[in-house]
């Protein structure tokens, strides 16, 4: 090969070569992430609830669930719903519950 950065002189080279490179990458990474988190949340919830019932002459609504499972135990519940129309709406619940142990 002659050139003229060689001493071959003059611009008139003419250049013939090969070139051939393999190239072998291996990449071993480790990659390590470790968030912290905190989060403040700050609600302020303002409720109004407007309720117009018409509700015509009186009533009187209750549900009562009494149970005793197990050893030595007892429960009761008396209840007294009075109504009287155009004048009241009571209701009384009295519960007693004993367990021994």
């Amino acid at each position: 090969m002659s050139a003229w950065w060689h001493g071959g002189g003059g611009n008139d080279a003419d250049i013939d070569f090969d070139f051939d490179k393999d190239i072998d990458v291996d990449i071993d990474l480790d990659v390590d992430i470790d968030y912290d988190i905190d989060l403040d949340k700050d609600v302020d919830i303002d409720v109004d609830i407007d309720a117009d019932a018409h509700i015509d002459g009186n009533i009187t609504n209750f549900t009562v669930e009494a149970e005793a499972l197990g050893d030595d135990t007892f429960v009761e519940v008396d209840v007294v719903a009075n109504s009287i129309e155009d004048e009241l709406s009571s209701l009384t619940i009295v519960g007693t519950v004993v367990a021994d142990g």
